[in-house]
């Protein structure tokens, strides 16, 4: 019965129980492999962790090193700080930090370049 609010999916009202699923729609997401799968795991990881949990998902946002060319950093500040850098060159980069650090929670590091096609 169609009707106001009711949502319609593959021909079945999403109220009526699981719709049908046609072609594509039936096939599960390839599986990650390789360097992007690792990454991923390894942030999912750290954003599970209930130490830093709180802090990555609800903490603030303050961008420094701004004046560095293809540096992405920023503070996340929540009950715990953390420094969230990325360096988006292959050439390495330096950065002062204003105190020591205490701890190095992910540090990847792509070693060579894909293969020009």
């Amino acid at each position: 019965m169609k009707g106001p609010g009711r949502r319609f999916y593959g021909g079945h009202s999403l109220a009526e129980g699981k719709p049908q699923l046609y072609g594509d729609q039936r096939r599960r997401p390839a599986k990650r492999s390789g360097f992007r799968a690792f990454l991923l795991q390894k942030l999912i990881r750290l954003r599970k962790n209930p130490v830093y949990k709180e802090t990555l998902v609800y903490g603030t946002l303050e961008p420094v090193f701004r004046e560095q060319k293809n540096l992405m950093a920023y503070y996340r500040r929540g009950d715990k700080t953390l420094l969230v850098a990325g360096n988006y060159q292959w050439q390495e980069q330096s950065l002062t930090l204003p105190a020591a650090y205490k701890k190095v929670l992910l540090k990847i590091m792509r070693t060579s370049r894909r293969k020009e096609m």
